[in-house]
């Protein structure tokens, strides 16, 4: 069961069987090989006892040695198998996205930051919550002048009117 997972969580394929919409420029001989990769490490997957764990599993199985897989990847990757293990991140992971939208709050980390360092009101959120906020929402945390996107969340009490 966890190789299949294993594998999906690769592929970047959602719930739905399609592929993530932020990895769809990748390669499928890439994300193929970095399943390969990953499911040759399924004995030291089933071990992983946390999310860092995990991460640093993913970071030397998948990480930047593979053509066309960086950061975004090998978190998402561990995100989703993590959530299937029950290990969820406790701090927030930076990428590229996640650490313009930290600067752009003026926090700065080496690869994550604690939910300790960041605004209070993003301490009510989960950490892989505040890596979505910091990462889509990067432009208007550097200018809060800017009205949010377009796309921004809705949510039921705002039909309600």
């Amino acid at each position: 069961m966890l190789k299949g997972f294993a594998s999906s969580a690769c592929l970047t394929i959602n719930s739905q069987g399609r592929r993530e919409s932020h990895h769809f420029r990748r390669q499928n001989e890439h994300l193929k090989a970095g399943a390969a990769r990953l499911i040759a490490s399924l004995d030291e997957l089933r071990s992983v006892t946390n999310f860092a764990k995990l991460h640093a599993l993913c970071e030397r199985r998948l990480g930047l040695s593979l053509q066309g897989l960086g950061p975004l990847y090998v978190y998402d990757t561990a995100l989703n198998i993590g959530a299937r293990l029950g290990h969820m991140p406790k701090a927030v992971y930076l990428h590229a996205g996640t650490a313009e939208g930290a600067a752009a709050l003026g926090l700065q980390g080496d690869k994550t930051l604690l939910m300790s360092e960041l605004p209070r009101e993003f301490q009510t959120l989960e950490p892989y919550e505040v890596e979505d906020v910091l990462c889509i929402y990067k432009n208007q945390l550097r200018d809060q002048s800017k009205p949010p996107p377009e796309k921004a969340c809705r949510f039921p009490e705002d039909e309600a009117g």
